[in-house]
């Protein structure tokens, strides 16, 4: 089971790349790419796969299509400083990839996301890898009370049966929710929900 990032251990990492894009337009990728993947709380091979006719603007934020296990195709809401995030690599043409590889024409691959993720978490001492970012999402997520219809429609995955932790008076997650707000920092307590009670504080899911 993959440790869920700190609030602190996100924001070390993300300063970390931040610095570096000042001066590097690769940078500056891998710090979308890595804000990113945690908050769509994405499956590596579906960031990978990302292209620019999925990433739609609508009133108020946006929304994602993702090509999931089995080519499951859901779409997730995102808000106006996530689609923000993704729109300052500059959009491209439809059929773009959002996430190019700097080697090759094509997408990054999954092994290029985990490379460029293990150099930079090295460099802010912080262990980090694409499904990491997704643990932290959904533990997060969790934490502060997220419907489980809603969660399971958000990760694409099977049904989730609720924990005994849970407060049986959680409150949904609006699917518009975003940690993120400002560029160097993923503040989870923007998370418009229920702050983690006793109960909750420890507790981590597993997905996949």
């Amino acid at each position: 089971l993959a440790k869920p990032m700190t609030e602190d251990e996100l924001g070390m990492v993300l300063a970390t790349i931040a610095r570096a894009a000042a001066t590097s337009s690769i940078a500056q990728r891998d710090f979308v790419m890595v804000k990113a993947s945690f908050l769509l709380g994405c499956r590596v091979s579906e960031l990978c796969g990302l292209r620019w006719c999925d990433v739609e603007p609508l009133d108020g934020g946006g929304q994602v299509t993702l090509l999931g296990k089995g080519s499951k195709v859901r779409t997730v809401r995102i808000s106006a400083d996530t689609l923000a995030l993704i729109e300052s690599l500059g959009r491209q043409e439809p059929e773009d990839w959002l996430f190019p590889s700097n080697r090759r024409n094509g997408p990054m691959t999954q092994q290029g996301v985990a490379n460029r993720m293990t150099k930079w978490g090295k460099a802010a001492g912080v262990h980090l890898w694409a499904h990491r970012c997704r643990h932290t999402h959904a533990t997060q997520a969790i934490r502060r009370g997220a419907d489980f219809f809603w969660c399971n429609t958000r990760w694409g995955i099977a049904p989730l049966k609720q924990p005994a932790a849970m407060s049986p008076a959680a409150r949904p997650i609006p699917a518009h929710f975003d940690w993120a707000k400002g560029s160097g920092k993923a503040r989870m307590q923007d998370i418009d929900c229920e702050q983690p009670n006793r109960s909750q504080k420890n507790l981590a899911i597993s997905i996949v």
